[in-house]
This record gives C-alpha cells, sequence and structure tokens, in this order.
C-alpha cells in the first residue's frame, strides 16, 4: 500500500514538473531555420556601449552614433542583389541591444546600423529594459555574394530576430502566436518608420498579419497609414513597406536606404572595371520617396539636405512636346523614362537633378515626348 502511494506521489510530482517546463522547451526549440541561422557563441558580459537620446529625423536618428568619417568614406555600391560594400562598419560586437556574433557577415553602411540601434534603443525607452535582439547576416566586408543569400551584398540589408515575450533564446527562432511580443515588435517597425530609414521589411505573411490587426485594432491607426505600410491585407504585388517573404518566419529581412553611401558611390571614380560596372547599374535606381510615414504629428528635425549638383539643360529633341509628369509611389526615373521612350540623363538634365537626388511623391517633372 506505502509503495503504491509513493509511486502514485512520484508520478503526479513528474506530471507538474513535465507541465509547468513545456512552455520553456516549447519556446527553446528552434522551427525550420535557413541554413545560416545557426545558434550563436556565448555572448561575453562586456560593458555596454552608451547610446544617446535619439530624435526622429528624415533617413538618420540624430544625433548619430557612427562617427562622421564612416558617413564620409562607406560606400554602397550598386542593388542589394548585385552590389559591393567599401569602407563598411563593423556592427558593434558590445551594444545593449543585439547579439551580434557574426563578424565576418555584419558589415553595413552607417546609415543602416545608426538606424537599427536607434529603433532598439527606442523599445527600450518604451518599455523598459528589453532582451536583445538576434543580429543575423547584413553584408560581408567588401559586400558581394553571401552565402544562403540573394541579395546581402551592399550593406543595406540585414536579418533581424524578433522580441518574445520568453526572453532571447539565441538564435533565430520562429514565430508563435503564445510567445511573439507584438508591441515590442511593432514599437521597433514603427521606430524604422518614423525615420524614414526603411526600404521593405520582408516578413511572413503570417507575422504581418499579426503586426496589421494590433496597429489597427489596438493601436486604431488610421487607414491611410496602414494603407502604406502594409502589404496585407493584399496579396502579392508591389504594395506597402512590409512585405511577404517565404522562409521568413523566424526573423525580418530589413532594406536600408543609406542616401549618403549610395550618393558616396555614385559620385566616386572608380578604377576596379567591376565597381564601375555596379556604379553604373545604380543611374536610374532612385526610388520615389514616399516621405516619412509616422501617423504622429510631432515636430520633427530639420530635414537631411544632399547638396545637388547643377546640370546643363539639354535641349528638347525636335518635333516633340513637353509634358508634366507627377511621381507615383514606386516610380523610379528608369521606370520613367522606359514608359515616355526617353533615357535617365535625358529626364535628369531636363529637370536639373543630380544623380544622387531621390524622388518624391507628387514631384512634376518635365519630360519631353515625341508628337
Amino acid at each position: 500500500m506505502r509503495k503504491r502511494l509513493r509511486n502514485s506521489i512520484a508520478t503526479l510530482l513528474l506530471a507538474v514538473i513535465v507541465v509547468w517546463m513545456t512552455p520553456t522547451a516549447i519556446a527553446m526549440v528552434p522551427g525550420p531555420t535557413e541554413e545560416d541561422d545557426k545558434p550563436p557563441v556565448t555572448q561575453s558580459d562586456a560593458p555596454a556601449i552608451a547610446v544617446p537620446e535619439l530624435a526622429p529625423q528624415f533617413n538618420l536618428p540624430a544625433p548619430t552614433i557612427m562617427p562622421r568619417r564612416h558617413y564620409s568614406q562607406c560606400m554602397s555600391v550598386g542593388r542589394p542583389n548585385c552590389g559591393a560594400l567599401r569602407d563598411g562598419v563593423l556592427f558593434p560586437r558590445e551594444n545593449p541591444f543585439y547579439l551580434a556574433n557574426r563578424a565576418d557577415n555584419q558589415y553595413a553602411t552607417p546609415e543602416a546600423i545608426d538606424a537599427l540601434l536607434y529603433a532598439a534603443a527606442k523599445v527600450n525607452r518604451k518599455f523598459g529594459r528589453s532582451h536583445k535582439l538576434v543580429l543575423g547576416d547584413l553584408s560581408a566586408r567588401e559586400g558581394g555574394k553571401l552565402r544562403h543569400h540573394m541579395s546581402h551584398q551592399a550593406g543595406r540589408d540585414a536579418d533581424v530576430g524578433f522580441y518574445f515575450k520568453s526572453g532571447n533564446p539565441g538564435f533565430l527562432s520562429d514565430f508563435n502566436m503564445q510567445n511573439y511580443d507584438v508591441r515590442r515588435n511593432w514599437a521597433y517597425i514603427e521606430a524604422l518608420l518614423e525615420i524614414n530609414a526603411i526600404e521593405y521589411i520582408f516578413v511572413d505573411s503570417s507575422v504581418q498579419k499579426i503586426l496589421y490587426d494590433y496597429a489597427e485594432n489596438r493601436l486604431h491607426l488610421p487607414p491611410s497609414y496602414l494603407e502604406k505600410v502594409f502589404q496585407y491585407p493584399r496579396t502579392g504585388g508591389n504594395y506597402g513597406i512590409i512585405r511577404h517573404a517565404r522562409g521568413h518566419k523566424n526573423h525580418y529581412h530589413l532594406r536600408f536606404y543609406s542616401p549618403i553611401a549610395v550618393a558616396n558611390a555614385m559620385r566616386a571614380n572608380f578604377q576596379d572595371l567591376r565597381l564601375a560596372e555596379l556604379q553604373g547599374s545604380m543611374h536610374g535606381y532612385v526610388m520615389a520617396d514616399i516621405g516619412p510615414v509616422s501617423h504622429k504629428t510631432t515636430t520633427e528635425a530639420k530635414p537631411l539636405v544632399v547638396p545637388t549638383v547643377a546640370r546643363p539643360q539639354s535641349p528638347p529633341p525636335p518635333g516633340s512636346r513637353r509634358i508634366v509628369y507627377n511621381v507615383h509611389s514606386g516610380d523610379s526615373l528608369w521606370s520613367i523614362a522606359r514608359k515616355h521612350g526617353t533615357t535617365v540623363n535625358r529626364i535628369r538634365e531636363w529637370n536639373n537633378l543630380s544623380s544622387s537626388q531621390r524622388l518624391h511623391v507628387g514631384q512634376k517633372l518635365y519630360i519631353y515626348v515625341k508628337n
């Protein structure tokens, strides 16, 4: 009888332990991950870098953390899926916001690094101390092809893990409804949107739906803002900044504008034929800027202005007439030139645009077309 009682008590204790440990065990078991998403090595307890208070500014958080020399030297050449990086910056190894353990693959433009630090710092200021985000691949030191990635070649891409309620698992762990900290994740994305630093955020549609529902039903953000930010509930098409990408259930793939590093590359006089070829591919890759997407009405810092260089105006082709074209979201000089049967250089000359100048939605361009 006593033996049976002891066995019953032992069985009951074992069941209690299993029930108590199950949530932790589930949170720590990784789901399907990309091949390069291996658990990182243990992070040391070195002192964290001091991060000053940051205020939103067009494309750049201010004050910036990266030294000015990085901004003046770094060049992001070509496109994210066919590019190179010169004088890129290694993401700070010891920082209070990210587990950054992939030294060979964590180089980026200073704009991208400052934006990453700014967004995580803002989450901590809003919610108090938060666990570190897992930082995946950015770019190689010289850019170019990176194993397991189609892009990440020009220092403007970054893979970043999620905020979880149970803390940082130490690797890029799959999303699940119970463990995903939607408040912190939305605050992180919103910080990137506020400074207009982000071109795209690629993530699985299941994650995007959670963010959309939270922004719409809990925060009651206006439909015009949601339509500008999210691809969801639309499927496919070039809509929104946050877009669906297969294989992205365990991280965000962030793509940054990095206008200074791009402008540095476009103005450089490359002797290397490969870099010169990549530089040539950048012409026409001046994406239309939808402007700050923040729904807030706070007073923002003065926008960053990149000086433009005056160009001699090109004469219109014989027998042509001038039209006024209004730039739409998603337009580039290349697509506009192709639509009207002309060249990017001619549009630049007709409108006195420098090679580093970006388009803006609603901007008026003079274009000469055949009668």
